[in-house]
Formats: structure tokens, sequence, C-alpha cells
């Protein structure tokens, strides 16, 4: 039984190491599904591109920022691509100043790529962008209590098995062996039989061992839980008015294409 439960334990410790290890961003933002959000002074929203090459998938999603906002202006704008820059070319009717606040992009079987944009346009060229930031570190919240809620919420089916699974094992041992221990415990107070009565204290001493490394388990799995909650990289999300630092392009014609806007 000692070998077995230490067998599980290290089974289980490396399947959450190798959930870990193939976490590595690659996580599908939750924004990419489809995002749109009105603020003060802003928009945000998602543009698409698809081409059979990165470039031109990115260019296409570029030209994406202007057409929506002229699809709720009504005004007419022109885009040239030329490589991977974007000159965007209006007239008195439509301005627009934009920034990519995050992107994701997918090559897909078919040798065709997506690039999803997640941009926010200014309503008034002149405005200054609403405080929004992108973040794959998310705050706590009661589901970082609840083991392997966090894990599940993130899309992480191979973390959030392994530590409720562990819990589960866990817990159970803790039970199945509290109870073996408590029966061998009675056994040894209704014999007389010597040797039954040591072989009864040996196993009684086994259970109460195993169980005792099933409770080390149980709380070691649950630490992980929130330690792995708090630090690891999950998908990224959209927190409007968080504090921080960004380092974003966006399209405007004041600057004849693409510019770099740092923001605090």
């Amino acid at each position: 039984m000692r070998r077995a439960i230490t067998m599980l334990l290290y089974l289980l410790g490396l399947g959450l190491w190798q959930a870990t290890a193939q976490q590595a961003g690659g996580l599908r933002p939750d924004w990419a599904d489809g995002y749109f959000r009105e603020l003060q002074g802003s928009y945000i929203e998602v543009a698409t591109g698809n081409g059979t090459d990165y470039s031109l998938a990115r260019g296409k999603a570029i030209s994406n920022i202007v057409t929506k906002r002229n699809l709720a202006s009504g005004g007419r704008y022109t885009v040239q691509m030329a490589g991977e820059s974007s000159n965007v070319g209006t007239n008195e009717e439509l301005t627009v100043k934009a920034r990519i606040l995050d992107e994701y992009v997918e090559h897909r079987g078919d040798g065709n790529w997506t690039v999803y944009l997640l941009v926010q346009t200014c309503k008034n060229p002149q405005n200054d962008y609403d405080a929004v930031s992108v973040s794959d570190r998310h705050p706590m919240t009661w589901l970082t209590f609840v083991p392997g809620m966090v894990q599940l919420d993130r899309g992480q089916k191979g973390k959030t098995m392994a530590i409720i699974g562990g819990e589960v094992a866990m817990i159970g041992g803790i039970i199945a062996l509290e109870g073996a221990r408590a029966s061998y415990s009675n056994k040894v107070n209704n014999t007389h039989n010597a040797k039954l009565k040591a072989s009864y204290i040996d196993n009684m001493d086994l259970c109460a061992d195993m169980r005792n490394i099933c409770i080390v388990g149980a709380v070691a799995i649950y630490a992980w839980n929130i330690i792995d909650a708090l630090v690891a990289k999950g998908p990224r999300k959209v927190y409007i008015g968080e504090a921080g630092v960004t380092v974003a392009p966006y399209a405007t014609t004041d600057g004849g294409g693409l510019a770099m806007r740092l923001n605090f």
C-alpha cells in the first residue's frame, strides 16, 4: 500500500509538471472569440484578417480597423498596403486614430493564416486613449480556492484533471486509511492472541503512515493549486482602467501610417 501511494504521488507530480511545461503561452485569448466595449472616448473591438502569409493576413486585419469605423460613421476611406506597413488615407469625412492592444495569430493546417487584432479606436482623433490593459495574469477570485477551478476556467484540461484527480485520490485515501486504521485498532483491543495483536498493530501503524502521506499530498496539491492560480499565465484578458505601461502601434493619418505610442 505504501508503494502504491508513493507511485500515485509521483504520477500526479509528473502530470502537473507536464501540464505546466505544455502551457507555454499558446493559449487563445478570451477576446479572440469576439469582444466589443464602448468607453467614454473610444471603442475596443476585434479586427481579423485572413491570408496566405502572415503579412497579408495582418495587413487585412489592420485595414479592418478603419472599415469598422467607416461602417459606424458612414465616412469613406482608402487603405494601401505595402509589405508589412499600412498607409491609411482618409478624406475630410473620416479620420481614424487607433492602436493595437493585443495580437493573436493562427497558422491553420491548410497553410493559411488568420490574424486577430484587439483594437482600441478613439471616437475623436483628438481624444486620448481610455486606460485599458491586456494581461495573462489574473487577479485572485473565489475560484482560486476551489481546486482546479481556475485551471478549468483557463481551459487547461490536463492541469485541471491532475489537480482535481489528485485531491479526490488523496482525500479518498485519507478516509479509507483512517477507517482501516480504526478497524485494526478495534481488533487490537478485541483479541488476546499476541501474534495477531502484533500484526494488527503493524497494520494500524502502516495505515496511519499512509494516511499521513495522503494528508501531506492533499495539502501539497491544494497549495500548488493556489500558487499556480496566482502565478501561472492564463488566456489574455482585457482589463478596463488597469494601471500599467503598454507600447503598441496604431494607425493614423497624422503619422503617414503606423506609429508607436507609450501609454502609462
